[in-house]
């Protein structure tokens, strides 16, 4: 059999494996994996998944963080021919829940010290799958507007020939080192996974902690000599001063960016350093129901002036683009319209919602006639050359929020559900620092407004326990009425503007350095108003500005303080309490 003749991902693996048993598939830290010893774990795993029911057609869920562990789970779900479903471990258990139950799994794989166990289910029903859908490599739940996630059906003829129209032009190849960047629940993960495994290149798991440290990440990729990288402009943000400062590593040749709309005018300092030949920096489009990318466009020195509109280039080999007017006829060149999608590469649909596949996908003809399925996005765009397309903005309310796909109306949902809510709105807001950050203009009741605090503490704990992290607000303004501008709209930024309560102040004694502390937070996150036990990233903190207050504290206090930001809340408190073991109690004021 040849990569050609390959029906499934299984299929193209085994390949894979045939050809180079002993190079190395899998890095994790000081682990190394190589393809034999990879297939032989993944075999293993499955005989335990089909001994405990799993069968061909099922679903299985995958609660495990990115790592060896994770890439063999679903290589064995996808031997027994079901498909995974990968859930962060980090979810709500109520999220968690009614994915299980929405998918009906009839397994999950689950973190088991070292290891991993199989955990046999009892799904209450059993979804439907749409007549012709295909074999099912994974379903990805993304945001959705009703106020529940929903599940993208993706097949592993999807995934075939995603690579099978990339391979060429993009030189993928065994000798490629993949970074392993992204959440296995963000479907980006898909590219870096499978872009490695099914050509006998070599894929390294970046640990979360690591992925979220900018120093660390770049020594990684100087010291795995990775060649492809693919990353969120928001992520690429965060990296890019690491990496001009540690150098570009040299074996690095690709650089996608992917997620949410590209900001050239950013890369200028990257393309004055490094350039822009190698590695190579292509701009790509494509919605989770398109199968991870569905368009290409090579960044030129003429992009980064940043006038015109925002260019996602052209359909990949086997794609198809429209931009649709209301009146369902095709746009004329550089007239806005519906971006819809079109060819082998649109999933098969929401998994157990009928009418929500049938509001999004269709069949038509493409312009020469020849029968297509099509995604209509929800993103509005432009031709702008015969093969050639621009990004314009979403039709809808949903958000991109440092690549996450956020539909407002999740997050209202669950805030008009709390007593002290009569009515929200969920929205993204330009802060002064240029940060783009999820917020909520919130009309309280009398009673809520009477202590704000309390009653912001009481609606963050009441969305941590249904919403990841990534769909919390990092901020909450708490109103009698909406704020309006001069023509009726919201008036978010308002409302960013506006001065904030102060919170309650440290511990007597400890005002002056609790004081200080909450201006340096207030002045690098935009928000005046912070409590000594407020999460730094839950107020709309990043890596690169955490980097700033640590710098700020280290020209206060001349301290170089290390805080594991994942073991423990980076607070007021837990910052100053760093300060005085380091300094001594009697040496922190100023």
């Amino acid at each position: 059999m040849t990569g050609e003749q390959a029906e499934t991902v299984g299929q193209r693996f085994a390949l894979a494996v045939a050809a180079r048993p002993h190079a190395v598939a899998l890095v994790e830290g000081q682990q190394s994996v190589s393809y034999a010893q990879l297939a032989l774990r993944a075999e293993r795993l499955a005989c335990a998944l089909e001994q405990a029911g799993v069968r061909s057609g099922d679903f299985v869920a995958l609660t495990l963080e990115r790592g060896i562990n994770l890439i063999v789970a679903m290589l064995a779900i996808v031997r027994t021919g079901a498909a995974y479903v990968p859930i962060d471990p980090r979810y709500p258990a109520s999220r968690r829940d009614y994915i299980l139950g929405d998918c009906g799994a009839s397994a999950a794989v689950v973190a088991d010290g070292a290891g991993v166990a199989v955990r046999p289910l009892q799904p209450s029903r059993r979804p439907v799958l749409p007549a012709g859908a295909g074999r099912l490599l994974y379903v990805m739940y993304t945001s959705g507007s009703t106020g529940k996630p929903k599940g993208v059906m993706v097949t592993h003829a999807n995934v075939l020939r995603l690579f099978a129209s990339t391979r060429d032009e993009f030189g993928i190849a065994a000798s490629d080192v993949w970074c392993g960047f992204h959440s296995p629940s963000f479907d980006l993960s898909g590219w870096e996974i499978w872009g490695a495994l099914l050509h006998g290149g070599r894929h390294v798991v970046t640990p979360r902690d690591v992925a979220r440290d900018p120093e660390r990440f770049a020594a990684l990729l100087h010291r795995e000599q990775v060649t492809q990288l693919i990353q969120t402009p928001s992520a690429f943000r965060n990296l890019m001063p690491a990496l001009l400062s540690a150098g570009c590593p040299a074996s690095l040749r690709m650089i996608v960016f992917c997620g949410e709309k590209l900001d050239f005018q950013a890369l200028r300092p990257w393309a004055a350093q490094v350039g822009l030949r190698r590695p190579a920096l292509v701009n790509m489009f494509g919605p989770t129901e398109t199968t991870i990318v569905a368009t290409h466009h090579l960044v030129t020195e003429r992009d980064l002036d940043g006038d015109g509109p925002n260019p996602i280039g052209a359909p990949i080999g086997d794609l198809r683009m429209r931009i649709v007017l209301p009146d369902g006829s095709d746009a004329p060149l550089d007239t806005p319209g519906m971006i819809h999608v079109g060819g082998p590469g649109v999933a098969a649909g929401y998994l157990g919602a009928q009418a929500l596949t049938a509001a999004h996908f269709y069949t038509a003809p493409d312009g020469d006639g020849t029968l297509l399925r099509w995604y209509d996005t929800g993103d509005v765009g432009m031709r702008i050359a015969p093969n050639a397309f621009a990004y314009v903005s979403r039709a809808d309310r949903q958000l991109k929020i440092r690549g996450y796909r956020i539909e407002p109306g999740e997050i209202e949902q669950a805030l008009r559900a709390c007593a002290e809510v009569v009515d929200c709105i969920a929205t993204a807001a330009d802060f002064p620092d240029h940060e783009r950050r999820l917020v909520a203009c919130v009309i309280a009741t009398e009673a809520g407004l009477r202590d704000p605090l309390a009653m912001e503490q009481r609606l963050r704990a009441a969305l941590a326990a249904q919403l990841p992290d990534y769909m919390l607000p990092s901020h909450f303004y708490l109103v009698r009425q909406f704020p309006m501008n001069e023509n009726g709209k919201l008036d978010i930024a308002a409302c960013v503007r506006a001065p904030q309560a102060a919170r309650t102040p440290g511990p007597d004694g400890d005002a002056a350095l609790h004081g200080l502390l909450r201006n340096i937070w207030s002045h690098i996150l935009g928000c005046g108003r912070i409590g000594d036990d407020d999460n730094f990233f839950a107020l709309g903190g990043t890596s690169i500005t955490l980097v700033k207050m640590l710098g700020a504290v280290h020209a206060l206090y001349g301290v170089k303080l290390i805080l594991d930001v994942y073991e423990t809340p980076v607070t007021i408190n837990v910052v100053a309490q760093a300060i005085r073991e380091q300094r001594g109690p009697d040496q922190v004021t100023r």
